[in-house]
């Protein structure tokens, strides 16, 4: 659909153009039996010889739903607006990822639409490659399916002297999937909360075959800091958001933090109060420094047992130190 618009769109320049062109030609000039075609036609012609193949190589804009593909958008020279129904989206350049947090921070959650990275992404190569601003922020959460397709982004840095929270490439989840994707990257801070390599904070969410290479250092008092997740779920919920489960999921990056409380190779805290939490077949091979409360896997989990929730781990290996 965004393929025909941006064609449309094209088509309609064309015309107005040929408008002017006409409007300084004289009356005898135009005099013809023959049927000038109205824009509909030229339109329409347009849009027949669209080649589903030469916008970007395995996607097809017919079998695309509302969404389209970003990159399809981008080709055609026009803005990235988001959307307002399901619809599922590939990812192929670093702009992409940025105009994605900027209208997720804006306000679209995404819920039930997917985006898929076609291929490894450095997020250096941005037109303004300084500080990556987190997918997702603590009032506007991301909600929808994220497959790395096994790629990898890199360049992800993020430094700050403030007090600074809810940070990492996803800086808020909620609902949320994030499958097949690892990350590489850098995090400098003074102080934070909620700080993690794929996210900041998740509820209800589900990391598959997860991988952080994502380096985590704070100077002073940081809380809720994790390779894959800083913080999952809070000790103020008041209804089921949906299980947070973890699976596969490894961390690579090291983490250094020098005053604070829960640091963690897999999550910094977990709190499950109506909703449960699992962690499966996940590893830690780095070094992770705390000051209170540290773990390979969780740096603290707690569970309200009350609501008959609970936090399992299985199957999971710390390596790192």
């Amino acid at each position: 659909k965004v393929r025909k618009r941006s064609l449309l769109n094209r088509c309609l320049s064309l015309m107005l153009a040929l408008i002017m062109v006409i409007g300084t030609v004289s009356v005898p000039a135009l005099a013809s039996d023959e049927e000038i075609p109205v824009v509909t036609d030229m339109l329409e012609k347009a849009v027949e010889d669209i080649d589903p193949a030469d916008a970007v190589e395995g996607i097809n804009p017919a079998d695309t739903t509302s969404g389209t593909a970003i990159n399809l958008m981008l080709e055609g020279g026009e803005e990235y607006i988001g959307q307002t129904e399901d619809g599922d989206y590939a990812v192929s350049g670093a702009e992409q990822l940025a105009m994605l947090a900027e209208k997720v921070n804006s306000g679209t959650s995404y819920e039930g639409s997917t985006f898929t990275l076609l291929n490894d992404i450095d997020l250096l190569l941005r037109e303004e490659p300084g500080n990556w601003i987190s997918i997702g922020s603590k009032s506007e959460p991301f909600k929808g399916s994220f497959d790395g397709n096994n790629n990898t982004i890199s360049g992800l840095y993020i430094e700050d002297t403030a007090n600074i929270a809810y940070q990492g490439f996803f800086g808020n989840l909620s609902g949320a999937e994030i499958k097949n994707l690892t990350v590489e990257g850098e995090i400098e801070l003074a102080r934070g909360e909620y700080i993690g390599g794929i996210a900041g904070y998740a509820e209800g969410s589900t990391f598959t075959n997860c991988a952080n290479k994502v380096s985590i250092s704070a100077t002073d008092y940081t809380q809720k800091c994790g390779g894959i997740a800083g913080g999952v779920g809070d000790s103020f919920s008041v209804y089921f958001k949906g299980d947070s489960v973890f699976d596969g999921c490894t961390n690579e990056g090291i983490i250094t933090i020098v005053s604070g409380m829960y640091t963690g190779g897999i999550i910094g805290e977990t709190v499950a109060s109506f909703d449960n939490v699992f962690l499966r077949d996940c590893t830690n091979d780095a070094l992770i420094k705390g000051s209170s409360g540290v773990g390979g896997i969780v740096g603290s989990a707690r569970a309200q047992s009350e609501n008959n929730a609970t936090v399992v781990v299985e199957g999971c290996e710390n390596r790192g130190k």
